[in-house]
């Protein structure tokens, strides 16, 4: 019965917390936010991006090789 009537009390007398969180907060979450999104798009577009690149990259020397022109 006591715990009970203390957590009623303590429930009841519960005082508004009064705190700041000032600009630098908001800055550094902004700021992390925008890290973590950028390196997670970069981290797609350079696995996405390098096997593209490689592959016109090869097509590129097969065309443009005059050696590959001259043995056949």
């Amino acid at each position: 019965m006591k715990k009970v009537l203390f957590i009623l009390s303590s429930l009841l007398l519960i005082l508004p917390a009064e705190g700041y969180l000032g600009p630098g907060i908001g800055v550094g979450t902004l700021g992390f936010v925008f890290g973590t999104i950028a390196s997670i798009f970069l981290t797609f577009v350079v696995v996405i991006y390098y096997p593209i690149k490689r592959m016109f990259k090869s097509k590129w020397r097969k065309t443009n090789d005059p050696s590959v022109e001259g043995e056949s």
